[in-house]
């Protein structure tokens, strides 16, 4: 989880945060990075989150509310496309008035994809303890493909707002065992 990012100066092939973020996840690690919060306007996305390979998160603000009905794009969060002109964010996830700790003790109501990052990033965690196999690029493809089309521009939402439930239906189907008739 890398709640944090910087205006980048280069591409991803040249970028050296993204080189860092590139080499983890072809060793397998999985990587997710906050989107910014330069938004709402666009070619804003910070480095890390330039990487093509890793999933980086924009926010949404769920208004406090329980139902998803009224949650919409956080202004705040940055939009594609990048400095490589890519489509990203992947997907966004509650990242406005979110509760946490505060340092030294307490807690504290932050907002942005900071806060937003941590989320996917559990999601994918459950994903992998449900099944230890997959691989970033297969919980990547997971969570994107299970994420809630909420009418926004793909530089805006990425796929969508992630969808946990969804994600996890899906893995249950692909490791039920295939009954085959002998």
């Amino acid at each position: 989880n890398l709640s944090l990012g910087a205006p980048p100066e280069q591409g991803y092939r040249t970028d050296p945060a993204s080189k860092a973020v590139n080499a983890a996840w072809k060793a397998g690690i999985l990587v997710c990075a906050a989107a910014g919060n330069s938004g709402p306007r666009q070619r804003t996305i910070t480095t890390p989150g330039i990487s093509p390979l890793i999933i980086t998160v924009g926010s949404i603000d769920d208004q406090g509310t329980i139902p998803r009905a009224d949650d919409e794009i956080a202004d705040f969060s940055s939009r594609g496309p990048t400095i490589d002109r890519l489509a990203k964010p992947d997907l966004v996830a509650p990242g406005a008035k979110i509760t946490s700790l505060k340092p030294g003790g307490g807690y504290i109501e932050l907002s942005g994809t900071s806060m937003a990052t941590p989320v996917v990033t559990g999601a994918a965690a459950l994903l992998w303890q449900k099944d230890p196999d997959l691989t970033p690029d297969q919980i990547k493809k997971l969570l994107t493909a299970t994420a809630e089309d909420r009418g926004y521009h793909r530089q805006i939402q990425g796929a969508g707002y992630l969808n946990l439930s969804a994600a996890l239906a899906r893995l249950n189907e692909q490791l039920e065992p295939k009954n085959v008739e002998t």
